[in-house]
């Protein structure tokens, strides 16, 4: 989103229960983090969803625009999110 130039970063406390608080839940009913609150309101959960509707949205350059190219980008970020990250986690 900073790069973007779309938002910025807030922090959520959670050892404070910053994500369980009602105008939190509002947001995102799972209260997890990463949450994007986009400047219509619209909230999205998950990191390569809210990469997906940054890119989609803002920097479609940066997205491809063939459902097979944008298949195999979504293809190695779900990877990386999932297997990979919980391989080295």
């Amino acid at each position: 989103a900073m790069d973007a130039g779309i938002g910025n970063m807030e922090f959520c406390n959670l050892m404070e229960g910053a994500h369980l608080k009602p105008e939190y839940v509002a947001k995102n009913a799972f209260h997890q983090i990463p949450l994007f609150e986009d400047s219509d309101g619209f909230c999205v959960a998950e990191s390569t969803a809210i990469l997906r509707h940054i890119a989609t949205n803002y920097m479609p350059s940066l997205y491809p625009s063939t459902p097979q190219a944008k298949a195999m980008v979504d293809w190695a970020m779900d990877l990386m999110s999932g297997t990979i990250y919980d391989v080295l986690a």
